[in-house]
């Protein structure tokens, strides 16, 4: 998982700080095999810390939208291929 920026809505950019998550339960990360389909857990939580102003994420910029999160994993897509660029995206917006 990894934090993108700067990039408004819509648009692609960088990664600008990797995210070291402790995910509960674990099983929420890692598919689980049954009956040769892949499953993953569909609640869960995470927690970690995420340094603004003293990196290199500047608090003007979270705030005003130009940062989001991009989840990878190493799941199986079912219409082919795997998530490597990305399973989920999305932007982190204050409200």
């Amino acid at each position: 998982m990894h934090i993108h920026g700067l990039a408004p809505i819509g648009y692609a950019a960088g990664v600008f700080q990797n995210i070291v998550i402790n995910a509960t339960p674990p099983n929420t990360l890692f598919p689980q095999k049954t009956n040769g389909k892949y499953t993953f857990g569909k609640s869960g939580s995470l927690s970690g810390s995420l340094y603004i102003d003293g990196a290199a994420i500047k608090e003007v910029d979270l705030l005003n939208g130009f940062y989001y999160i991009n989840i990878h994993t190493n799941g199986v897509n079912p219409n082919g291929g795997t998530y490597a660029g990305g399973e989920i995206r999305g932007q982190i917006v204050f409200q």
